[in-house]
């Protein structure tokens, strides 16, 4: 298999940004800071290969793909000051051969969904 876009939609109704991560079975692979420079990272976990000039806040593409894929992934979203709202979801995404299936979409916004 060659790629698989993981797509992370989300709406701050207003609040900035102040980090986006995905995580694979409860380890960082990815880190996304707006005001930091460079504002992406990437962590080495094996069967995970990110192709950073593809990916971004809102996507992160993973290329290469194979079967250690599976797994559940998650994605948190964190607002900036004052609020530091935390919200997360989670997906289980099997990958089967050249197939693959994700089981929950990652759609989700802020408003009373405050973590802390």
């Amino acid at each position: 298999m060659d790629t698989i876009t993981l797509q992370c939609r989300f709406d701050l109704e207003g609040e900035p940004l102040y980090t986006l991560k995905w995580y694979k079975g409860g380890k960082e692979f990815y880190r996304y800071i707006p005001k930091e420079m460079p504002n992406t990272q990437v962590f080495a976990l094996p069967g995970i290969n990110v192709d950073r000039s593809k990916s971004n806040p809102y996507e992160v593409v993973l290329r290469n793909v194979q079967p250690e894929a599976t797994g559940k992934y998650k994605c948190e979203v964190s607002s900036d000051a004052p609020n530091f709202y935390t919200i997360m979801e989670s997906a289980y995404l099997f990958v089967i051969g050249e197939y693959y299936m994700l089981l929950v979409l990652l759609h989700f916004g802020v408003r009373g969904k405050r973590l802390g």
